[in-house]
């Protein structure tokens, strides 16, 4: 497990609460103002190191909860095992597009990215229909350290997409 996440620390006590809750009451009301902060935790790719946007830490604790919560099915487990992966690529193309230098750019394209997936994301990636297929493409040139292909597409995301 990858419990080092400084990304999402607060999911425990939420699902946790949640969790325990016996009543839930829903507000159809914003009482909630997010203010970006460049600065921020969601912001900064090129300063974080790279354990600090990492969704397997939550979807952990989503997988402990899904019995407690009555939501083991087959179909809910293939979405957050998406979620995973859809995420965990994501947050690879932020790395990469906020890296200002090509070190940086092939330091992210060699990194070993398997570790923030779930071992159950990595046996049946193409099997789930619930992931981006065009995430797939992007993982597939990461896997092969294509960093000329990564490069390419992304200069020409507007065109040929990813």
């Amino acid at each position: 497990s990858v419990c080092n996440s400084r990304f999402g620390e607060d999911a425990y006590q939420s699902f946790s609460a949640i969790g325990n809750a016996q009543t839930i009451l829903f507000v159809n009301k914003s009482l909630y103002l997010y203010r970006e902060n460049p600065a921020g935790a969601s912001e900064g790719f090129e300063r974080k190191d790279f354990d600090y946007f990492n969704t397997r830490y939550v979807c952990e604790l989503l997988l402990n909860f899904l019995p407690k919560w009555g939501l083991e099915d087959n179909s809910t487990k293939r979405r957050l095992y998406a979620c995973n992966f859809n995420g965990t690529v994501n947050t690879i193309l932020k790395y990469y597009r906020a890296a200002k230098t090509m070190k940086r750019r092939r330091e992210i394209v060699k990194y070993d990215w398997t570790k923030y997936l779930l071992p159950e994301v990595l046996c049946n990636i193409k099997n789930n229909d619930f992931i981006r297929q065009s995430y797939l493409v992007v993982w597939k040139a990461f896997e092969q350290n294509s960093h000329f292909e990564i490069y390419i597409r992304e200069k020409l995301k507007k065109y040929i997409g990813w």
